[in-house]
């Protein structure tokens, strides 16, 4: 039986995207299977596993076919089941070739289909592929690489929500043929990318909601050693549930550092903190890691990350319009810090609000007469660009009252029902361990500092946006007194 209130973020945002009937998607039926020559393969047995983890998250009906050489995954999936969707009776298809009667089909492999509601994923190292218009994608899988593996899921089920809410057409399309390098952040990329080899982490995750908990899913999955402190003051709720992809029943009213924790103790020393940031400032020192993984809502908590001033913070972010982000600030580089990419903004009249709302330059936000065109649509805030694509050709006048209505629904629903969906979170988290790994491996981040893309149009307009340190940031202005502060904390430790 369905809980609307596990289901209401996915809800909010089916609402504003899709056709007349968005708001049943949640009943619809889905299939996820696979073939076995991809399921035999690790990447292929992950991007099965993250698949069920997201799709039972916006879907009450899912039926797995899995063939019957993989019975350890089968027994995985069940056991999953069994542990978040205990009152959910798992829909076992004993049949991999039996497709009628579905709203969308999931297979992990490389054929595609034209005839069917039918997405086909499949991932090999650090390149995440997905098709969804019947073409066939390469086979190959032989680079094994979790992170790939759960963005190719996350791909997928992104697909799949497209065709349960009936994504009207002018908010965006269903992806063709699609490879997406996750260490490139390019579809042209044809290399698979270094090998993933052990690594030992020393990290800080500050924020266990949506993009915390699943930043410590893939951890988890990883060859990886060292230690983590998990931070957050909140308890996971029921409606956590359709974000998150590791909260169930169990986890309600649980913390959400506690529970991270639990998921990430098998591979490290794990110690969780129950607490806001404000308070983790007093015991900030160097016997705490210096690399900070964040996932957090508003914009208070990213300054108040970017104050404790650590050696480097990798922070992700999600936005309304199935918009996933990651941006990287290394203490030694050049890059525009929280501070500086995070502004707190007061809407002190009518005339900023507009601009707010559309994203669009005051000068364009306000004048009636200005008609939406590919070149304003290019002037205005990443976020907000698919919104505005679904608007081409209309006047400015027609437009604004829209914006404003959803830019102040956003705004109430902040903290508390706020429109997300679990493939989003997810993806974010699958660059926030990308970033992590490269630091680890060369010493270098590569967004300067971010990049960003949405679901409704793919990752094929994804768009890096490169920012220097402002010259009137705290961050410029106090920098050897900061730089002063990392080595006086760092010699404590000693």
């Amino acid at each position: 039986m369905r809980d609307a209130i596990e289901f209401s973020r996915p809800t909010a945002v089916a609402r504003a995207l899709g056709d007349e009937n968005s708001q049943r998607f949640v009943e619809k039926r889905v299939l996820l299977r696979g073939d076995a020559a991809t399921l035999l393969s690790s990447n292929g047995q992950e991007a099965v596993r993250a698949a069920f983890l997201l799709l039972i998250r916006i879907c009450e009906n899912v039926a797995v076919a899995l063939p019957a050489a993989c019975k350890e995954l089968r027994a995985d999936i069940a056991a999953l089941a069994a542990d978040l969707i205990p009152n959910r009776p798992l829909q076992w298809i004993d049949s991999n070739d039996v497709f009628d009667g579905y709203d969308a089909i999931l297979s992990i492999g490389a054929r595609g289909r034209e005839d069917l509601p039918w997405t086909v994923i499949n991932s090999d190292g650090w390149l995440a592929r997905v098709s969804s218009r019947g073409g066939d994608l390469p086979a190959s899988t032989d680079q094994a690489n979790p992170i790939g593996a759960v963005a190719a899921a996350c791909l997928g089920v992104g697909e799949v929500f497209k065709r349960l809410i009936g994504l009207r057409a002018t908010r965006g399309e269903l992806l063709d043929v699609t490879s997406f390098s996750l260490w490139a952040y390019t579809t042209s990329a044809e290399d698979t990318g270094p090998a993933l080899n052990a690594l030992v982490i020393d990290v800080l995750l500050i924020g266990c909601g949506a993009i915390g908990s699943s930043t410590a899913y893939l951890l988890s999955r990883l060859p990886v050693s060292g230690r983590a402190v998990t931070l957050d003051r909140q308890d996971y709720k029921p409606e956590n549930f359709g974000t998150s992809i590791i909260v169930g029943p169990r986890a309600y009213e649980r913390a959400k550092a506690r529970v991270t924790a639990g998921l990430l103790a098998s591979k490290l020393d794990v110690v969780p903190l129950v607490m806001d940031i404000a308070s983790f400032h007093e015991r900030y020192d160097g016997g705490f890691p210096d690399m900070v993984l964040a996932g957090l809502d508003d914009v208070e908590p990213r300054h108040q990350v970017q104050r404790l001033w650590p050696g480097l913070v990798i922070d992700g972010a999600v936005g309304g319009e199935l918009s996933c982000q990651v941006s990287c600030h290394p203490w030694h580089s050049s890059n525009a810090c929280l501070l500086c990419l995070f502004q707190k903004q007061e809407a002190s009249s009518l005339v900023d609000m507009n601009a707010r709302a559309t994203g669009l330059p005051p000068e364009l936000a306000n004048n009636p007469d200005a008609i939406v065109t590919e070149a304003v649509i290019a002037s205005a805030q990443a976020d907000r660009q698919a919104w505005l694509r679904g608007h081409l050709g209309k006047r400015i006048c027609s437009i604004t009252s829209e914006a404003v209505v959803e830019f102040l629904s956003a705004e109430t629903h902040r903290e508390g029902f706020a429109p997300a969906a679990p493939f989003v979170s997810s993806f974010s988290a699958c660059m926030i361990v990308a970033e992590l790994v490269r630091y680890l491996t060369t010493g270098a981040t590569l967004p300067e500092p971010r990049f960003q893309f949405n679901f409704l149009w793919g990752p094929r307009r994804g768009l890096h946006y490169a920012e220097r340190r402002h010259d009137d940031c705290f961050c410029a202005e106090r920098r050897e007194n900061i730089s002063k502060l990392r080595v006086l904390r760092a010699n404590r430790q000693r």
